[in-house]
C-alpha cells in the first residue's frame, strides 16, 4: 500500500526531472547536478514519510497478536486494531524520539573531528573523525539494540514513552549481542520478502 501511494508523486517528482540537462547529457553545470540530485531527494522524501508511519503503526499493531500467539491463541484483525489503536500515536511518539536521541549522540561524537579540521588541523582531525565513526557505530549498535523493546513495553504494559525506553534498556542488558544477532537475522529476512514486493512494482 505505501509503495502504491508513493507511486503518485515520485512520478510527479521525476518526470519534472526529464528534461534536466544534467540527466540529458547536455550540461555537466553544477547548478543542473543540484537539480538533479536534489528532485531525487524530494521523489523519495513522501515514500520514507510514508514508510516510517507505517512500519511504526505494524510495529504497534502486530506486537498484540505475536504475544498472544507466543500464549497459543489466536486475534483477528479487527480484535488487533482495537486492543493496539490507542497507542499507536504513542508508538509514533517513541519511534521520534529514539530517532532524535540517536542522531544527536551520533552527531556528538562527530562534532570534535569536524571542528577540528575546520579549525585547520588536519591531522588531530582526521583522527578524532576516524574515532568518531568508530563512536558513531558503537553507539547505533547500542542504542537500536537496548531500545528494541521498547515499542513491545508501550503497547503491552500500557507504559509511557519514557518508561518503555527504560523498560527495554533493563530487559536487553545482559543480552545484547544475542538480542542484535535476531534483530539482524529478522532484518534481512524481512529487506528480502520487501524487496520481492516493491521491486517490481518500483520498476513499473
Amino acid at each position: 500500500a505505501v509503495t502504491l501511494l508513493s507511486l503518485v508523486p515520485d512520478a510527479l517528482l521525476l518526470n519534472r526531472l526529464g528534461d534536466n540537462p544534467a540527466l540529458t547529457g547536455a550540461s555537466t553545470s553544477l547548478e543542473d547536478q543540484l537539480d538533479l540530485i536534489s528532485g531525487i531527494g524530494e521523489s523519495r522524501l513522501v515514500s520514507t514519510l510514508l514508510t516510517f508511519v507505517a512500519v511504526t503503526m505494524l510495529n504497534a499493531l502486530l506486537i498484540v497478536p505475536v504475544s498472544e500467539a507466543v500464549l497459543g491463541r489466536r486475534m483477528d484483525a479487527g480484535a488487533m486494531w482495537r486492543r493496539a489503536r490507542g497507542r499507536v500515536l504513542a508508538a509514533l511518539g517513541l519511534a521520534l524520539l529514539v530517532g532524535l536521541i540517536t542522531v544527536l549522540a551520533v552527531v556528538v561524537v562527530l562534532v570534535p573531528g569536524v571542528v577540528a579540521l575546520v579549525a585547520g588541523a588536519n591531522d588531530v582531525g582526521a583522527v578524532l573523525l576516524i574515532a568518531g565513526v568508530a563512536g558513531a557505530v558503537v553507539v547505533l549498535f547500542l542504542l537500536y539494540t537496548r531500545w528494541s523493546l521498547a515499542a513491545p513495553a508501550l503497547v503491552l504494559e500500557n507504559a509511557s514513552i519514557t518508561t518503555a525506553m527504560r523498560r527495554s534498556w533493563r530487559i536487553v542488558r545482559g543480552s545484547t549481542w544475542r538480542v542484535f544477532g535476531i534483530l539482524l537475522l529478522a532484518g534481512i529476512i524481512v529487506s528480502i520478502g520487501q524487496a520481492v514486493v516493491t521491486v517490481p512494482i518500483g520498476l513499473l
